[in-house]
């Protein structure tokens, strides 16, 4: 795989593109050894997303290695059970982060401070004690 990589990486950056691999796919080598590793090329933009794990838009060697090795063939019951957990506890996150914006909302309700959802469009400028500052009365 390092042979592949060091292909692709043909100006020796230690990190391939998005466009680099998408030309490389077009070689009949590079078909046939993906092929070998048992890893499907009709979606290559998703399989370049699948090794990037980093987001930065090129993907290392080391990505590059780990991806094919976890891509190949079809998917583990191991592979969907993770992705099952994970998919659980974005859900869980999903909710917590609900409840926060409900939380806030009423807290900013009690402040007197206009909330993003009260169609000011923005949030006041200065801090919360300057805002609530300029709604009390001033002794004298």
């Amino acid at each position: 795989m390092r042979t592949i990589f060091e292909e692709v990486d043909d100006e020796k950056y230690g990190r391939i593109t998005w466009q680099k691999f998408r030309d490389y796919l077009r070689s009949d080598r590079a078909q046939a050894f993906l092929a070998t590793q048992q890893l499907d090329t009709s979606d290559a933009a998703r399989l370049f997303s699948l090794m990037e794990v980093d987001d930065a838009g090129a993907v290392s060697v080391e990505e590059f290695a780990l991806g094919c090795m976890r891509l190949r063939g079809p998917a583990k019951s191991s592979d969907v059970a993770l992705l099952l957990r994970e998919a659980k506890v974005g859900r869980k996150n999903a909710k917590m982060l609900f409840r926060l914006g409900v939380r806030l909302d009423r807290l900013c309700r009690i402040l007197d401070v206009p909330s993003l959802d009260d169609g000011a469009g923005a949030p006041p400028s200065g801090s919360l004690l300057s805002a609530r500052s300029a709604t009390a009365p001033h002794p004298g």
